[in-house]
């Protein structure tokens, strides 16, 4: 199927390519957007202060009436700073991120676009991914990215009511792994906030967050986006820093109120610390695990919290093998729910109680 730009108003779609010295990898890219077979398209190119050769591979596409170019005099090193000025820029009711180092079936935007129209609550839908290396050679999928969640749900096409996504998704894990793999609404991306600025890392997880929390999702089990795996790639550390990188800011959330789904926002940053301190008992870091679930006690308590909290003073062999030791001796392990109901009580009085004594 083939489509043609319209001629009286703006693009349907915005195209941002965010660069930063993928001079090795920016033809395939462009010319994989060039190729779609849906053409209702502008392109808007950002680089951001390359110093390879990104500008002299751009100039081979500089004339085309479709792209636009934008370029920054000194290097940013956020991606949502550039996301942010790319979608201000863009004409198009829908944005396509489409990463330099990544590129694209011929068909990704003829299969996506119509999936946000057959679904006008839908915030953004996503695609499959291949993985692919330097040579453009397929190494791997992300089919089992997120199986732990869910082994069969990202085998087939399906859509989703965004808070239920984030609940018991997207919480957990960045479960839409590569954001050249999206197409969004751009009123919904505005209505969220924008990209936030100072995230280094795990901004999208958090962008997807914020937009799910306004809106659905659709997904399309078929791969229709390649994302490449090389040396010049951003890192995201291990994956515990990853995690961290996203807690600042669904603290933020705290702070605006006026959100929807205000509750939900509240417990979020309690949940992510709280697994934070999971994940840091089971790396025999005692410590750093009772600063974090003490965090997650004061912006919401949760019994788990409390209950491995607790365990954190017991030693490794207690607090790594918590879970094991309630189901093999179910009498210990209601002893230690209603433990934590109590120490959860407990903490809410004495949160309660410095709430009235502190000053006005």
């Amino acid at each position: 199927m083939s489509m043609s730009p319209g001629t009286m108003k703006g693009p349907k779609v915005s195209v941002i390519i965010p660069n930063y010295n993928h001079a090795p990898f920016l033809r395939r890219r462009i010319e994989s957007v060039l190729e779609q077979s849906y053409q209702d398209f502008e392109i808007i190119f950002l680089d951001d202060a390359s110093d390879d050769n990104s500008a002299e591979i751009f100039a081979a596409f500089a004339d085309d009436p479709r792209i636009r170019a934008l370029f920054n005099e000194t290097n940013t090193g956020i991606p949502g700073k550039q996301w942010n000025r790319g979608v201000r820029a863009a004409r198009g009711e829908y944005i396509w991120i489409a990463e330099s180092d990544d590129y694209a079936d011929p068909t990704f935007l003829e299969r996506l676009v119509p999936q946000l129209e057959a679904h006008p609550t839908a915030g953004l839908v996503y695609c499959q991914s291949c993985i692919v290396n330097e040579n453009d050679e397929i190494i791997g999928s992300y089919d089992h990215h997120a199986a732990e969640l869910g082994s069969k749900r990202w085998q087939e096409d399906f859509f989703n009511v965004g808070e239920d996504e984030c609940n018991n998704y997207l919480l957990y894990k960045n479960t839409i792994p590569n954001a050249s793999a999206v197409l969004f609404r751009k009123r919904i991306y505005k209505e969220a906030g924008y990209a936030d600025e100072w995230v280094r890392y795990c901004g999208d997880w958090l962008l997807w967050i914020k937009m799910l929390m306004i809106s659905d999702l659709v997904f399309v089990a078929e791969p229709l986006n390649y994302h490449r795996r090389h040396h010049l790639a951003l890192s995201h550390g291990p994956r515990l820093r990853t995690e961290q990188g996203l807690s600042p800011v669904l603290e933020n959330a705290l702070d605006t109120p006026d959100l929807p789904f205000e509750h939900q926002l509240r417990r979020w940053p309690a949940k992510l610390r709280y697994i934070l301190g999971r994940n840091a008992l089971r790396a025999n870091r005692p410590a750093e695990a009772r600063s974090y679930l003490a965090d997650s006690m004061r912006l919401h308590v949760f019994p788990s919290a409390v209950l491995f909290w607790a365990a954190s003073f017991l030693g490794r062999p207690v607090y790594q093998n918590l879970d094991g030791i309630k189901n093999r001796i179910p009498p210990l392990g209601r002893v230690m729910s209603l433990l934590s109901h109590f120490w959860m009580k407990s903490y809410r009085m004495l949160v309660q109680h410095h709430r009235q004594d502190k000053p006005d």
